[in-house]
């Protein structure tokens, strides 16, 4: 899972990357952290942050531009914001914000705001239209454990079972928004919590306590380890 921290001040970026690390230790949790000094900086960060602790004064691009963008991009982001200055709350929340912090900022309120907003991370679903049933199913995003693509149609491995759909693969991976997602494969998307073993040319996935191997195509490897590491909090 992967925390952005946008704030001009690097310093307050890592006293608050502290605390974010304070509640991954006490809640067995692992993230991955960016740092980003300016709303260039995020602009030019091509992987969507699950969380993102914004300030609103980051000097030309302003947090409120960065939200717009966030909205505009429909980037699966939750927004905390994180400022000083009051005055710009209101603008602020026309963008959906999950919760407002006050500087300087207590560990106990980023505590509580980080509960809130993996609640509502777990939130996330997807319906599908199952071939095989001919019903529609509401699945969680954290249930999904692999998808593939085989024949025109799209086969959905989840906690609770199989489900075959017919139809595009691009479309279906694009609405997986979770960062937890990635692909090895052109013909795969996968859900790294599920990933028991990465191999150069290969994952092994649990897939409801049986193995299943896929392979990881060469254009994939290194960008996939590079996902795989950031994570697993091996990549801060």
């Amino acid at each position: 899972m992967k925390i952005g921290i946008c704030d001009d001040s690097l310093k307050f970026c890592e006293d608050l990357k502290k605390i974010a690390k304070a509640y991954a230790a006490q809640n067995h949790l692992s993230f991955s952290y960016a740092i980003y000094d300016s709303g260039e900086a995020f602009f030019a960060d091509k992987e969507p942050c699950d969380i993102l602790f914004l300030d609103i004064e980051l000097g030309d691009v302003t947090g409120i531009e960065v939200l717009k963008y966030i909205k505009r991009e429909n980037l699966p982001t939750i927004v905390l914001v994180v400022t000083a200055y009051s005055k710009y709350i209101d603008e602020a929340m026309d963008f959906s914000i999950l919760r407002y912090i006050e500087k300087p900022v207590e560990q106990s309120r980023v505590f509580h705001a980080l509960n809130s907003a993996l609640e509502r991370i777990d939130e996330k679903y997807i319906v599908l239209d199952d071939l095989t049933t001919h019903t529609k199913v509401k699945v969680a995003f954290k249930d999904i454990i692999y998808a593939e693509t085989k024949m025109r149609k799209i086969l959905v491995r989840t906690t609770g079972g199989t489900y075959t759909l017919k139809e595009g693969f691009k479309g279906f991976k694009s609405a997986l928004s979770a960062s937890y997602f990635a692909e090895p494969h052109y013909s795969y998307i996968v859900n790294m919590n599920y990933i028991k073993c990465f191999k150069r040319t290969e994952i092994i996935v649990d897939v409801n306590g049986e193995e299943k191997k896929i392979h990881v195509s060469g254009d994939k490897q290194h960008a996939l380890r590079q996902k795989y590491s950031r994570f697993l909090g091996e990549d801060k």
